[in-house]
């Protein structure tokens, strides 16, 4: 079963794409992303999908098109443009590329924010770096031995929570989920809906790419 659907808010686009494409993979792509909703890409793998996605995110060169984030025409060349921008991607292979699977959970929540757990002088400040890790271990409802535990050694569902976590702590506006419940057990899929479900009410706009209609 999926978790009921928060309050719905005040209609408002956050994200509008008009004719992305891409020469010979997928032709020209437009949607808008609405405040308060989660904005469904269904299809079989190899419909396009995660081209599109990674298309949006800078991460594969597209041949055209325009990117509104809450009005403001975006220049995207990279994901580094991306992440500046505050879109995010959340990789189908979260081994490849959601994670560093041979550091730390603190060190993955952090990566993708760098400058929030490093002083002055350019060094991470061990303590913030752990205080932020445990946060989003309670509040993700992460199954680690702490914020220290190697990402590796963690359960597919739980090494999901971290690379979402690592964009939560960036504070990004809008999140792609690339077949999100991939590979992890039912009570892991829920706690990933419901995840899902609350930052759309909180006005994040969600992006749910999967091959499971039901989803």
């Amino acid at each position: 079963k999926f978790p009921p659907r928060t309050r719905q808010l005040q209609p408002e686009t956050i994200l509008e794409v008009r004719d992305l494409h891409r020469r010979s993979v997928f032709a020209p792509v437009s949607f808008d992303l609405q405040r308060g909703e989660i904005l469904g890409f269904a299809g079989l793998m190899g419909a396009g999908r995660t081209e599109v996605a990674r298309a949006l995110f800078g991460a594969d060169p597209k041949d055209g098109g325009s990117v509104r984030l809450h009005g403001e025409e975006l220049a995207i060349r990279s994901p580094s443009d991306a992440i500046r921008q505050g879109i995010a991607y959340v990789s189908e292979d979260r081994k490849a590329d959601g994670l560093a699977v041979k550091m730390t959970v603190a060190q993955n929540i952090t990566l993708a924010h760098m400058g929030a757990v490093c002083g002055r002088a350019g060094f991470v400040d061990s303590g913030a770096e752990t205080a932020a890790a445990q946060h989003f271990i309670q509040s993700l409802g992460i199954r680690t031995s702490g914020p220290h535990q190697v990402a590796r050694l963690l359960s597919g569902g739980n090494q999901q929570k971290v690379a979402i976590s690592k964009w939560l702590f960036r504070q990004a506006r809008v999140i792609i989920f690339d077949e999100p419940t991939r590979g992890i057990d039912v009570g892991a899929k829920y706690s990933i809906y419901e995840l899902m479900d609350r930052l759309a009410a909180e006005g994040v706009g969600v992006i749910l790419i999967s091959s499971e209609l039901p989803e």
